[in-house]
């Protein structure tokens, strides 16, 4: 079968529309504005372990970062990957260490995580954002 210029050229079109919209499909996901997160408190979880395992989530709390210590409210363990998301961006992630953080990841409830095994709950979070800084000055 034999393709005509002009019929090369509207496949052309069809795969470039359908890379460019897979590109924003991702590049939404990855902002957290595609699809839903389900805001839960440190007690919800401790109350309903079972029901966040696996779920997306979004959590506020007091983010420590410090030799061996990744947590929110020093309960659930934070694991960051060269993917996550800091807000404000250019923040340098030392800044992050004490400031009140909405934390927006997939939620491990099962086991036991982080430094010696001592955190019941882990995320592995996909975005990190300052919403009150500390005004500690060892955080600094």
């Amino acid at each position: 079968m034999l393709y005509t210029s002009k019929t090369i050229y509207i496949l052309f079109i069809i795969v470039s529309i359908v890379i460019v919209g897979l590109f924003f499909i991702y590049k939404n996901y990855r902002s957290n504005s595609f699809g839903t997160n389900q805001r839960v408190t440190l007690k919800e979880i401790g109350d309903n372990a079972t029901k966040f395992n696996g779920v997306r989530v979004e959590l506020i709390g007091t983010y420590k970062n410090m030799f061996e210590t990744s947590t929110v409210d020093d309960k659930i363990w934070v694991k960051v990957s060269p993917d996550t998301t800091l807000s404000p961006e250019g923040t340098p992630f030392l800044n992050f260490n004490n400031a009140k953080v909405r934390v927006v990841g997939i939620m491990h409830t099962r086991g036991n995580y982080g430094h010696l095994s001592k955190y019941p709950f882990f995320i592995k979070a996909e975005s990190i954002e300052i919403l009150k800084k500390s005004n500690d000055s060892n955080s600094k």
